[in-house]
């Protein structure tokens, strides 16, 4: 598996990730959704949610940590092919208890509320 981070003109942010054979030769390819950059951006325009994880590498659960509360909150894994493993909402939360039971790995936590998204990298080891 090979990810590499895009930084398109700092304006749009791409994790692209590729699954070769042993020619490396691509058999798979997955595109996460950009997001814009905070160097436009006024931090109280800000498109993302400044949120972290701890801890992170975690050996299955996590706390997601955001900037304030909010009223409304979709918040998904993936893992590092894209499958989609887990949705849930949340209404008027600012700290997050986040249960990762699954294999160790990398895997991407999406945060959305409509108006702001974010995609944090999640270590289980």
């Amino acid at each position: 598996i090979v990810c590499i981070f895009l930084d398109l003109v700092c304006t749009f942010r791409y994790l692209v990730c590729f699954v070769c054979n042993s020619d490396a030769f691509p058999l798979l390819f997955a595109r996460f959704p950009p997001y814009t950059s905070l160097v436009e951006q006024h931090p109280a325009q800000s498109p993302v949610f400044e949120a972290q994880l701890y801890p992170n590498p975690t050996q299955g659960t996590t706390k997601l940590f955001l900037n304030k509360p909010y009223t409304t909150l979709t918040v998904r894994i993936h893992d590092i092919l894209g499958n989609l493993l887990l949705t849930k909402n949340y209404q008027n939360q600012q700290y997050i208890d986040i249960n990762l039971n699954q294999a160790a790995g990398l895997y991407l936590l999406s945060i959305d509320n409509g108006q702001k998204h974010e995609i944090l990298q999640l270590i289980k080891q």
